[in-house]
């Protein structure tokens, strides 16, 4: 995406005016104007299983939202961009991700601080679903839902990937903020809407594993990324080889054999180039970064970042 201007969301909220009510409580709708900004409308919709909403944007520059959410451990998001591009970054993964037209995906990052980027002109859906009542929704039988509901419980980030969004799709979304319904019928028609939508993004992901056949390479692909994303994380040679089907022998040989290196090198690597940044770009402390890469003992992280930067942590400023 081209250079954006930078706001926090607290900035957003104090540029915009709440122009409906509807006698609704559950329902509001905000409208940005600002004359070096341009204008940003949002519809939402408060739920007791979560929040919906929509949001059109028209604006000079493109936006980069910077959001600090201590619920986001609470929520899994879905996403469906229906005009424009939309980009996800959460710093502490290192991670990020992008939606364009017609694109949906959805991600559970159990962290408050991400960055939102939004582009000129960009039409889309946003739900924040309870974690916990769409955990209960999934089965444990099927191994694409079942490993998906473990993560969740354990609180692992996890991301769908990029699909398409489909004519039921829309059609569900367009329903939402069109039933004439109110009070308990409304609350009824949307909770089924909802699911509808899950129902069906969850089907769309799991066809879509279930009729490829991938080659080993494809795989070992996969757990590179999967590797990219929990690097953080207590990984084990028996989990990794669990989460893919696989035997820890041909885990091994085959990620070796693939990209050169071993998969605890690669896991090592991706830790020190993360101490890096938080060290040089968030200022953090010694001892809190060791402790974010997997270092219970601060010494000997800083043996180990000596050994891979040719410099001390503490010499860091």
């Amino acid at each position: 995406m081209p250079p954006y201007k930078t706001l926090s969301m607290d900035n957003l909220m104090e540029l915009s005016t709440v122009i409906k009510h509807n006698d609704d409580p559950d329902y509001n709708e905000y409208r940005m104007v600002k004359k070096e900004l341009g204008a940003l409308e949002t519809r939402e919709l408060k739920h007791e299983i979560g929040t919906i909403l929509q949001y059109k944007s028209v604006v000079d520059d493109n936006l980069r939202i910077e959001y600090n959410e201590e619920q986001m451990v609470e929520n899994i998001n879905i996403c469906f961009t229906m005009q424009g591009q939309v980009a996800l970054h959460f710093p502490k993964y290192n991670f990020q991700t992008a939606l364009a037209d017609f694109q949906h995906h959805h991600i559970y990052a159990p962290e408050p601080r991400y960055d939102l980027l939004v582009n000129r002109n960009v039409h889309g859906f946003h739900f924040t679903i309870k974690r916990d009542y769409y955990a209960e929704l999934l089965c444990d039988l099927d191994r694409t839902t079942g490993k998906l509901k473990e993560s969740l419980y354990r609180q692992q980030m996890t991301w769908s990937g990029s699909h398409s969004v489909n004519a039921s799709m829309r059609q569900s979304l367009d329903d939402i903020f069109s039933t004439p319904l109110q009070g308990k019928l409304k609350s009824m028609f949307i909770e089924g809407k909802v699911l509808e939508l899950i129902a069906l993004q969850l089907g769309q992901s799991t066809a879509i594993v279930k009729s490829t056949k991938r080659s080993d390479a494809d795989v070992f692909h996969d757990i590179k990324k999967y590797l990219d994303i929990h690097f953080t994380d207590d990984l084990s040679l028996r989990g990794i080889a669990r989460t893919f089907g696989l035997n820890e022998f041909k885990l091994k040989k085959g990620f070796k054999m693939q990209f050169e290196t071993t998969i605890f090198d690669y896991i090592h690597d991706l830790r020190m180039i993360h101490a890096n940044h938080l060290l040089r770009d968030n200022k953090m402390f010694v001892n809190e970064v060791s402790s974010i890469v997997g270092y219970k003992n601060p010494n000997h992280f800083s043996t180990a970042f000596k050994r891979r930067f040719g410099i001390s942590p503490s010499s860091i400023k």
